[in-house]
């Protein structure tokens, strides 16, 4: 059996406003939490016409609202921009409001362009990314640390369930990282090349584990980009306008999801078919039962039981039926725990 979660980007698609985009999140969490799936986490962008979510916590605590089992959380809260105790204090308000379900995935990532990095930062001064993961674990007391030195400042609410914090990265630094500090560790497969660093970082985040209070083992997932449809035709239809906001990336575009129709005509210069071979590697993307084949394959390769699906189309239709199809192929809701 393989347990599988979402992750949600918020991605919009041409001609879809970004409040319906927002809403489509939160209709996709309970989609996804009647059919089996274990966690539902959201994606933090900056500045991007192509992922209008800047803000997950504020998702989460929506999401939490209309929901009962699914786990809810950020994959990731770009620590960069936060003060520490700002993001424990979020998070454990979160908790509060949906105890013992409330999932806080750290990243690393700037998350924008260096504009926008500067417009977000300005005037604070630059911090050891690895020093304010220390930092916010003590605030969340996490595997007994304590919060301050300094008695007069606490992270409120007190006596809350959770979050349990995640270190998400594509990195063996982030491995290392997450097996340090005892936490639970989610790979993403984000090109072809740490798709063959995967299988390696989460051997080596086994091996350097240090057993933590809140986790005395080891916990990792892998995230990967999936679509899934009734033919192995049909989903190679679906990701045809990933293709094309993979080319125009490359010529430094960012775009809303197309049409796919509208991507029949496209011309990719040689670098640009290139990019877009790299992503179909590390894609999943195929009929239901193909989809669902690889996916065991990977959790076997990489001996693990969860993977987290990060799913877009054009219609948001064409979304709820890849996460459908790959639950019943995988009869997720005979796995619910």
């Amino acid at each position: 059996m393989i347990r599988l979660s979402v992750l949600d980007q918020s991605a919009t698609s041409a001609g879809r406003s970004h409040q319906a985009t927002l809403q489509n999140a939160i209709a996709l969490a309970q989609h996804c939490e009647r059919l089996g799936y274990h966690r539902y986490w959201i994606g933090e962008h900056h500045s991007n016409p192509t992922n209008v979510g800047p803000a997950p916590e504020i998702l989460c605590a929506a999401v939490a609202a209309v929901t009962d089992r699914i786990r809810v959380g950020s994959a990731a809260t770009l620590l960069t921009h936060y003060a520490p105790l700002k993001v424990a204090e979020t998070f454990r308000v979160l908790s509060a409001i949906a105890p013992g379900r409330i999932d806080l995935g750290i990243g690393r990532a700037p998350g924008g362009a260096p504009a926008f990095v500067a417009a977000m930062n300005r005037g604070v001064p630059e911090r050891n990314h690895n020093d304010s993961v220390d930092e916010l674990l003590q605030w969340l007391e996490y595997n007994g640390a304590a919060p301050s030195s300094d008695d007069d400042v606490q992270a409120y609410p007190r006596d809350v369930d959770g979050p349990v914090p995640w270190m998400l990265g594509s990195t063996l630094r982030g491995a290392k990282h997450a097996a340090r500090l005892g936490l639970p560790f989610c790979f993403n497969f984000s090109n072809s090349a740490s798709y063959g660093l995967s299988r390696e970082a989460i051997e080596t985040y086994r091996a350097e584990f240090r057993p933590s209070r809140e986790l005395a083992h080891p916990l990792a997932s892998l995230s990967i980009w999936t679509i899934a449809a009734e033919t192995s035709e049909e989903a190679d239809r679906l990701f045809s306008p990933r293709a094309y906001w993979r080319a125009m990336l490359a010529r430094g575009i960012r775009v809303p999801i197309v049409d796919p129709e509208q991507t029949h005509e496209a011309i990719y210069s040689e670098d640009e078919q290139a990019c877009i071979d790299d992503m179909r590697r590390y894609s999943l993307v195929g009929s239901a039962s193909e989809v669902a084949k690889r996916l065991q394959s990977i959790a076997e390769e990489h001996a693990i039981d969860e993977l987290v699906l990060l799913t877009s189309a054009y219609n948001a239709a064409d979304q709820f039926k890849s996460y459908e199809l790959i639950a019943r192929a995988l009869d997720l809701r005979a796995y619910r725990s």
